[in-house]
């Protein structure tokens, strides 16, 4: 399981010449051939493709998006055909493979991450001559990294899966290249699995609901640390880790689930209340003429009406200017998360 860091050499820049009309589509053919084995015919392609034109992504943000793309999920479920796909996108040239690190020849994959290896990538002379010789800018590498910490934020969240509707979320998220947290409970984790891992992969965060929906307020120290510890298997099953945020169900929290919990207790200002109306475009509308920058909120991916209001929410937003990330990817520019810390909007509710 790859799971750790290195620190990859500097990077061994191309120079983009001035004149080269920029080819956006061979580029993203020739990475998406690489690392899937076939470029897929969908919207998905085609807006990388258009946001490397316009020049809204560099050339390192939309290689990001194919390798940790569903296709490149599918392609390279194991870790070693993985690293093999990836040497492949480096065109194995022998520039790119001398001097680094021993995982490359030897498969010493246990300190390692695949952003650790998405990393060595694009360092590559290999990855570099592909920006040269389709004129395209690669930018810079930013720890995988690329939201904009000045720009608007929402944290869109779904509590309760995963189910048969998530995957058209992560269809819709993944397709405008925004991401979302999914707080799964333990009874649909377990049959759901491929849901979780792809999430996961293509840039999701994975969150802890419990194993069955529990009110952690009304359980002992054990009680709480089972209800917990039971999600987290199934997460690290699908993903290699545990949960990085818990979602206590109800809201509800004291002092003995902050001590538990060791991880941040994540809340919602925005109520979608889709639960009770399981209605798409009251779902839309608790939205659209609701949230605003920092927002986090809160709805459920068990519901058919609120998977499809999400083909509508996602590129609103994404129109409108919003990024929409991940809880760690929105506390990293604006003062962190603590373990045991209770968040609601992106302010800390109160302190540890």
């Amino acid at each position: 399981m790859l799971s750790a860091s290195f620190v990859c050499g500097a990077f061994c820049h191309g120079t983009v010449n001035a004149d080269t009309t920029p080819d956006a589509s061979g580029f993203v053919d020739e990475i998406f051939t690489a690392i899937a084995g076939e470029v897929p015919d969908t919207a998905k392609v085609t807006n990388i493709k258009a946001a490397l034109e316009d020049g809204s992504i560099t050339g390192i943000e939309a290689a990001h998006r194919i390798v940790f793309s569903t296709e490149g999920f599918n392609a390279n479920r194991d870790d070693e055909t993985f690293i093999e796909s990836m040497k492949n996108a480096a065109n194995n040239d022998l520039s790119s493979l001398m001097g680094l690190p021993t995982f490359i020849f030897f498969g010493e994959l246990e300190n390692l991450t695949r952003e650790d290896v998405f990393e060595w990538y694009v360092s590559t002379h290999g990855f570099q001559q592909l920006c040269v010789d389709y004129g395209i800018d690669p930018g810079e590498y930013g720890d995988g990294n690329f939201t904009d910490p000045e720009a608007p934020m929402i944290a869109l969240t779904f509590d309760d899966g995963p189910s048969q509707y998530t995957d058209m979320i992560l269809d819709c998220l993944e397709e405008y290249g925004q991401h979302a947290t999914f707080f799964v409970v333990g009874y649909n984790a377990v049959d759901y699995m491929d849901q979780i891992a792809r999430a996961d992969y293509i840039g999701c965060e994975i969150g802890n609901h419990t194993a069955g929906h529990a009110n952690l307020t009304t359980l002992d120290t054990v009680g709480i640390f089972q209800q917990l510890r039971r999600v987290d298997k199934y997460i690290y099953m699908a993903t290699g880790h545990n949960a990085t945020v818990i979602r206590p169900p109800y809201g509800a929290f004291n002092d003995n689930v902050r001590l538990v919990a060791q991880a941040p207790l994540v809340l919602w200002n925005v109520d979608t209340q889709d639960w009770e109306t399981r209605d798409t475009q009251s779902t839309i509308d608790n939205i659209m003429n609701t949230v605003q920058d920092g927002d986090i909120v809160l709805m459920h991916d068990i519901y058919e009406s609120t998977a499809e209001a999400m083909l509508t929410v996602i590129p609103e937003l994404t129109a409108q200017g919003y990024q929409l990330v991940t809880m760690s990817e929105i506390a990293e520019g604006r003062g962190g998360m603590e373990p045991g810390g209770a968040y609601y909007r992106f302010r800390q509710l109160d302190e540890i």
